[in-house]
């Protein structure tokens, strides 16, 4: 009676399992190990972060290529957690935060940058389409996909709040653009519902917005944070310029939050029409000849300030 050679597909199977288990109940150890396995076929390009243990890559390299593991990151409190979080493909998640307010270049700068992502970026997205937040993702991870998801998460966002709020705004882009203006020029939330009541009233007078985040986006494409300008920026001619030109920018300055969004849809009512920064404050007016005064006292006392703290 003859036997075949090749065993059943389930008989085979059962062995590795059977070895596998088996030398892991004598040799593993409760460490916790990370495994990663790179987008290679050439077993001695796969590596772990652990201690030195000879037989542990040997038996998981024929664990992989049974069971045709996918490449990625792995890890568990001990071998055994390990290969069964191989098994069912649970990857380690990484994170990445994009601060709310970040713009768009910067983003693409800071996923360019990343060496644990993958694909190189088509194109760097528009201001105002993207959803700042904390992401989780996995080794090797397409970067265009992030942004897809980003890009997914904003038009979600923005699309209910717009559809199921009063907005003054005729269409999204305008909508946008301006909440994208409040993101850059305030912080914290009752701060920025003021700023947005002066633009806003500024408006209904067929005043110039004159805001200083429109010019500082325009001098550095969004690129990196500046909060200095000189005269002669506020002279410039240029399509961001809102000291020259009356009405919104052509297009968003940043990635506008949540927050800057909905107060954008409908600003809360008040009589100011200017305010400026000192210290981190900001201080508003209702008439220019207040606000001359405010900001003249003001410029006093911090020239006063820094004399006393010359030291002789």
């Amino acid at each position: 009676m003859k036997f075949s050679k090749k065993l059943p597909l389930f008989v085979s199977t059962s062995f590795y399992c059977t070895f596998f288990l088996t030398a892991l109940l004598c040799f593993s150890k409760p460490k916790k190990t990370t495994f990663i396995i790179p987008n290679s076929k050439n077993l001695s390009d796969r590596y772990r972060k652990t201690k030195k243990n000879l037989s542990f890559p040997i038996i998981t390299n024929i664990f992989i290529s049974t069971f045709h593991i996918k490449r990625g990151e792995y890890s568990g409190g001990s071998n055994l957690q390990l290969l069964l979080n191989m098994l069912l493909n649970k990857q380690v998640m990484r994170k990445i935060t994009f601060p709310e307010g970040m713009s768009s270049v910067q983003i693409y700068d800071t996923l360019k940058e990343r060496e644990d992502l993958t694909g190189e970026i088509k194109h760097t997205p528009e201001e105002g389409t993207l959803y700042n937040s904390t992401y989780v993702y996995t080794l090797h991870s397409d970067r265009n996909q992030l942004i897809r998801k980003m890009e997914e998460e904003f038009v979600k966002a923005s699309e209910d709040i717009f559809k199921n709020s009063y907005s003054i705004w005729k269409n999204k882009k305008d909508w946008i653009t301006f909440a994208s203006i409040i993101e850059k020029e305030g912080k914290e939330k009752e701060e920025k519902e003021k700023i947005a009541s002066v633009f806003l009233n500024r408006i209904k007078r067929g005043m110039k917005f004159e805001s200083c985040a429109t010019v500082l986006y325009f001098k550095t494409q969004g690129k990196y944070n500046l909060n200095k300008l000189m005269f002669k920026d506020l002279l410039e001619k240029n399509p961001f310029n809102t000291y020259r030109n009356k009405g919104l920018p052509p297009k968003p300055i940043t990635n506008p939050s949540v927050e800057s969004l909905l107060i954008a849809l409908n600003p809360k009512p008040t009589e100011n029409l200017f305010f400026f920064i000192r210290d981190n404050k900001t201080i508003f007016s209702k008439r220019f000849s207040n606000h001359v005064k405010k900001k003249s006292k003001q410029n006093s006392k911090n020239i006063k300030t820094n004399k006393q703290n010359i030291t002789p």
